[in-house]
């Protein structure tokens, strides 16, 4: 397909995202608004006169959805839970060293690419608007800048506003989107220099000699171009400061491929076997040589020679069918093939074949999908409302309060000399102030009315406060104790009845966790094969800091994915240090205090003590003895292995002689089986002519007349 083809098409699928996620963008705004509590839709002012006459001007507000979405931001970044590698190995051994590897390789990117943060404001984003998104991948791809020489993985927040995907999508976290993209704003200059595959047509560089100005205008910058066309291939975001809208396109094509039989199981001749092994081989290597240049990887769909099924493309089926006939037996099957885009406009900055073929490196969480607006919601949605009349009753009610009549008094004229003292005087208690005889009496001077404060406003307040309680989070859970006397257990069972209430949001978030440590399966042997020697550091298990240098011989050929749970918070680690200890004072108590230092070094594991103070600790209360018998038998153990390891090194020798032995014996019996050719075929000949001789003395025989046969008695 051609760029100008494929620009068309990229932009035909960003069109129908842009039309069908409308209300959707719409939404997050609203969302995002009321997060901030600077846009809500009801907005009422109040004006007073203060005691110097001067005007004043209120905004009535509160913002209760911003502590709601933050607590329950929070906790999840609290107890956030870990995807965990486990190596499909039939040793248990090797799964165990293999599933290590590449646990701590995946810690140690998830530390350098700062997840945890980047992964709590997509958290946010999802639980203001109803979806967030992050894009993983590594530095090597065009449109990525890395800060180390060997490259390195880059993972982003992207905001909601800038994201787009298929907008029919309905599964969780938009797996089954058939496309997703997003975009930035980047200076020409910037993007020139950071999409470097860049097409000459489009962008090129021009002397001072060329003169014409057919399509050219000249680039103020210089350096990479000197001129830019004129027509306008790129998307400008702002074509007066020059900045241009790049957008990584990513999206999946159907694509056939085959499985068969291997022919090298199924041959009975182990020279046949070998003959289609080497085949296999050339075909594996004819495949390397013709794939195009960059970044490709291997996956699960890729042609391994060795499999006892084979699984390869069209291409590769036309060179099987052609070398092993009938021998070769595809059956079609129809696969997802991932593909990415770098591209402004008509012009495409690089186009490729995604690392990961098991979905998008755009990753996204998702919230509740309201099929009536046919949009994702988060948690501020249903409080929208309530917040806003809540903010209107406040309104009123503070309206009310400062517009009514109160204090003021009702005074005729003869009732008072100074009416100006009289009126300073009025609201001050320890005020003396004096009247005319009789004015009290009289009722010439008389307090107004106090007004009445219309019934309902408190009603109303309490109303939407509670309804922003219900759609949000109870005050326990942002940690409000109703009662000093309430007990741990009743605190911790209210915040799990609000986990439950949130279940959709943590079932996305988890899915995201898996979804993102298969993406990552895939690019950290990429990033192996970049880095091979280099030293990493890594956690250990008793969470002391270790070095250790990284082999493609690390990893596992394939990896399964599993969610653990989530790390024990300090007082639920205090609480079970507590508990042991108790349990270990009874074993004191009774005598055994060999099982009472054990439990105790157990229950300093759950303190929160710095590594060195706790290993002193548990080294006091177990102190490691050396045992001679120990120290005898591990020396017995080193000399075995020593012998073993020498062993096979002699084996390997002897079978490397034995080998080369055979190969001459080999070549030996084809320089006899060559010297022999001439003899057999003289033999050959020789055969022929006494068999020529033969038969025509018979055929003279028979055909000889009777006078001349004499028979002998």
């Amino acid at each position: 397909m051609s760029d100008l083809k494929l620009a068309k098409k990229l932009e035909k699928q960003r069109k129908a995202s842009k039309q069908g996620l409308t209300a959707q963008y719409q939404n997050t705004d609203s969302c995002f608004s009321f997060y901030n509590g600077d846009m809500m839709d009801y907005k009422d002012r109040i004006q007073f006169v203060d005691p110097e006459g001067r005007r004043k001007r209120a905004l009535v507000h509160f913002n209760k959805v911003q502590p709601n979405v933050d607590t329950v931001v929070g906790f999840m970044a609290q107890n956030r839970r870990k995807a965990s590698f486990i190596a499909r190995m039939s040793s248990s051994a090797g799964q165990q060293l293999y599933s290590k590897n590449m646990n701590a390789l995946y810690d140690y990117h998830r530390e350098n690419e700062n997840a945890d943060q980047v992964e709590t404001e997509q958290d946010a984003d999802m639980m203001i608007c109803g979806y967030g998104a992050t894009e993983t991948d590594l530095s090597y791809i065009a449109g990525n800048a890395t800060t180390d020489p060997n490259g390195e993985i880059l993972k982003v927040r992207i905001h909601p506003k800038k994201v787009g995907w298929d907008a029919r999508s309905r599964s969780k976290n938009l797996l089954d989107a058939r496309w997703a993209f997003y975009w930035d704003d980047y200076d020409l200059k910037e993007a020139l220099e950071l999409f470097q595959g860049s097409v000459e047509e489009d962008f090129t560089r021009v002397g001072e000699e060329d003169q014409d100005n057919s399509g050219y205008e000249y680039n103020p910058w210089g350096g990479l171009y000197d001129k830019i066309r004129l027509e306008d291939c790129v998307e400008w975001a702002i074509k007066d400061e020059d900045m241009v809208r790049v957008y990584n396109h990513q999206w999946y094509e159907y694509e056939t491929f085959y499985k068969a039989e291997n022919p090298i199981y199924e041959a009975t001749d182990p020279m046949d076997a070998l003959f289609f092994k080497a085949r296999l081989d050339v075909i594996k290597s004819e495949i390397k040589s013709q794939s195009p240049e960059g970044l490709e990887t291997e996956d699960m769909f890729e042609f391994d020679p060795a499999a006892q099924v084979l699984v390869f493309d069209e291409a590769t089926k036309r060179k099987l069918v052609q070398d092993f006939g009938e021998l070769i037996q595809p059956v079609g099957f129809k696969r997802k093939v991932f593909k990415t885009a770098v591209y402004s406009g008509n012009h495409i900055f690089a186009t490729f074949k995604s690392i990961s073929q098991q979905g998008f490196s755009i990753k996204f969480k998702t919230g509740i999908y309201n099929e009536q607006g046919q949009f994702w919601t988060g948690m501020v949605n249903p409080m929208m409302e309530p917040q806003k009349y809540q903010d209107k009753a406040l309104t009123e009610l503070l309206f009310t309060i400062a517009a009514n009549s109160k204090g003021g008094v009702m005074v005729e004229e003869d009732a008072v000399e100074d009416i100006d003292d009289f009126s300073s005087k009025w609201s001050k208690t320890d005020a003396v102030i004096t009247v005319a005889s009789g004015a009290l009496g009289n009722g010439k001077i008389q307090q107004k009315a106090q007004g009445a404060v219309p019934t309902g406003l408190e009603g109303i307040i309490q109303l939407t406060a509670q309804s922003i309680s219900d759609n949000g989070v109870n005050p326990e859970f942002m940690g409000n104790m109703r009662e000093d006397a309430q007990s741990g257990i009743l605190y911790k069972r209210q915040i799990r009845q609000c986990i439950s209430k949130m279940a959709r949001y943590f079932d996305s978030i988890t899915l995201y966790q898996k979804e993102d440590a298969r993406l990552h399966g895939d690019l950290i042997p990429v990033w192996i094969e970049n880095n091979e020697g280099q030293w990493v550091r890594i956690t250990g298990e008793d969470g002391a800091d270790e070095f250790e240098q990284i082999t493609k011989d690390m990893l596992a050929p394939e990896y399964d994915v599993s969610i653990q749970e989530a790390q024990k918070t300090p007082e639920d680690q205090q609480e079970t240090a507590i508990l042991l200890g108790g349990m270990a004072d009874k074993y004191l108590s009774i005598g055994d205090a060999a099982t009472a230092k054990a439990i105790h070094a157990e229950s300093i594991r759950f303190l929160p003590l710095d590594g060195d103070v706790r290993n002193r600790i548990v080294q006091f209360l177990q102190p490691q003895e050396e045992d001679p018998r120990i120290a005898q038998l591990q020396a017995i153990i080193e000399q075995l292995q020593s012998e073993a390891a020498q062993a096979e090194v002699n084996k390997k020798n002897a079978d490397a002689k034995y080998s080369e032995a055979r190969a001459i014996q080999t070549m030996a019996n084809i320089e006899a089986i060559k010297a022999k050719i001439p003899q057999t075929n003289a033999q050959t000949v020789k055969t022929l002519e006494e068999a020529r001789k033969t038969a025509a003395e018979t055929h003279m025989a028979e055909n000889a007349p009777d006078e001349n046969i004499s028979v002998g008695v």
